[in-house]
């Protein structure tokens, strides 16, 4: 069984209730940080992961619940989720939600530009 990544829904773990809005713009940041800064290296090893939530929230809890972990398999999962990721139009935060409503209010009162 292989997930693929996909826009909107909400597989993961959380219990939040704004994490629906943010859960795209999430996996962004967790793929990125995972293999493009190679956090993966020290999450995957050989025989285990150490953080099994990272992968239950990717949509890839079949890794870590199968017999035996295989980090090859993982390592090609993850490659495979990021190059799919890529393929989508950017990944933009939402403007809609309370929370970035209240985000650029405190940045106009505090004096930010859009970027800040």
């Amino acid at each position: 069984m292989n997930k693929t990544f996909r826009r909107g829904g909400n597989n993961g773990g959380s219990v939040h209730s704004i994490y629906g809005d943010y859960q795209e713009i999430v996996h962004y940041w967790i793929l990125q940080t995972l293999i493009s800064l190679g956090a993966h290296k020290s999450i995957i090893l050989e025989r285990h992961c150490t953080d099994d939530e990272i992968l239950q929230e990717l949509g890839l809890s079949y890794l870590t619940e199968a017999q035996e972990f295989n980090a090859n398999e993982a390592r090609q999962a993850l490659q495979k989720l990021q190059a799919q990721l890529e393929t989508l139009p950017r990944v933009k935060l939402p403007t809609h939600t309370q929370l970035a409503k209240n985000i650029q209010w405190l940045g106009k009162i505090i004096g930010l530009n859009d970027i800040e």
